[in-house]
């Protein structure tokens, strides 16, 4: 399931405060199940949010607070109504996912189903090479609300979506890759000491580059591809002696 994620915060360049955060799903894209989750922190202090923080985030906060623990458990609960596997989408995610993880305390007690990175919207679109000036414009623009902007989120992505700007990873569109390459049988004999290379075990398939001489652990590389030391090369034996 993909969620689009946004907080409001303050920061003074050494610690980051919670003020709001929102979650939207993708378009009630599982069974008709969706919605959205929205809440504002009950324990920052205004008295501390700088002046663009208080100009243009705290006039447009609800009411109605509540803890940091009280959050952390309507977030959990509003995800995990979901099967995962779970993705977190935001735009400038990078503040915006760790106030969601501190909510749980460190990124180690994230709940164990959450994936513990969240995806980036603007990352995305500069590698694509889109600037912030070719998306849709917002019928609020200029307010900073929460779950005004997750929304927004959500709909650039299915804006990038839409002309396949997301790339095979983020598209979920699947890459068929050519399956490495078979190493090549080889009669092998150490450079340095001339003693003879037979690759055993799990290294007798596996491709590998480099080889290490048993008797005098040199370490060269035969050959540009993949090479299995034997002891025949194929549709060759001698009789044994």
């Amino acid at each position: 399931m993909r969620f689009f994620l946004d907080t409001e915060f303050q920061e003074n360049g050494k610690t980051i405060e919670l003020i709001s955060i929102a979650l939207v799903t993708d378009h009630f894209g599982y069974g008709g199940l969706g919605g959205e989750f929205y809440e504002v922190s009950g324990e920052f202090d205004p008295a501390l949010c700088n002046e663009w923080v208080t100009t243009n985030v705290l006039p447009h906060l609800p009411p109605h607070r509540a803890t940091r623990a009280t959050i952390a458990k309507g977030l959990a609960d509003f995800v995990t109504r979901f099967p995962p596997p779970y993705e977190f989408w935001a735009y400038f995610a990078d503040y915006d996912w760790i106030v969601l993880c501190q909510l749980f305390g460190t990124m180690m007690h994230l709940p164990e189903s959450f994936p513990k990175f969240c995806l980036d919207l603007k990352q995305t679109m500069h590698l694509s090479g889109i600037e912030r000036s070719a998306l849709p414009e917002r019928d609020d623009a200029g307010v900073h609300d929460a779950l005004q902007d997750a929304i927004w989120n959500r709909d650039v992505y299915h804006w990038l979506e839409q002309r396949n700007l997301l790339g095979p990873v983020w598209g979920r569109v699947h890459v068929d890759r050519p399956a490495p390459p078979e190493p090549v049988p080889l009669l092998l004999w150490c450079p340095m000491c001339h003693g003879r290379h037979l690759d055993v075990g799990i290294w007798a398939t596996k491709p590998h580059h480099t080889h290490s001489c048993q008797h005098c652990g040199l370490t060269w590389r035969p050959a540009v591809g993949p090479t299995v030391g034997v002891q025949y090369l194929p549709g060759f034996k001698n009789e044994e002696p």
